[in-house]
């Protein structure tokens, strides 16, 4: 057995190149991030960059026969948490940087004295472990499926 073999066992590093998975397959796969003409509702740079980052993270000799779910929640949930920081670009720098917050889990809410509370401690608590992958349904998919491999 090659040193090199050895060391990847060890480290539990997965190598290789993954089939194809473009733009047309993430929308096949998750249409409500396009438009009725198949554009992007995102900027065609970030979605791309977003699916190079799955192609550099989620391989496939790892996730084996659920690769392609997996790269689809991992480029779905990062497109996710771009839409939620998107911003009209006339808007005043506030409202911009508001866009850009970390969300809280409401934990409660009051109809007639206009009142919301968040609980941020789920977030914070994570950065020690998952970090944002729960702030999205596809993140928390996603970490799942990343535990069971």
């Amino acid at each position: 057995m090659s040193i090199n073999r050895i060391i990847s066992g060890a480290s539990n590093v997965k190598g290789g190149n993954n089939p194809p998975f473009t733009l047309i397959d993430f929308s096949n796969m998750y249409p409500q991030f396009f438009d009725n003409e198949q554009k992007p509702l995102i900027p065609t740079p970030m979605m791309n960059a977003y699916l190079e980052m799955a192609h550099a993270t989620v391989k496939e000799s790892r996730f084996h026969k659920t690769w392609k779910v997996c790269i689809g929640l991992y480029s779905a949930h990062f497109v996710t948490l771009y839409l939620r920081s998107m911003a009209n670009p006339e808007d005043e720098g506030l409202a911009v940087a508001a866009k850009g917050v970390t969300k809280g889990l409401v934990s409660s809410k009051s109809v007639d004295g206009v009142s919301i509370s968040y609980d941020f401690s789920q977030v914070s608590n994570d950065l020690n472990g998952w970090a944002a992958w729960e702030q999205t349904e596809f993140g928390s998919e996603f970490a799942t499926f990343s535990k069971l491999y």
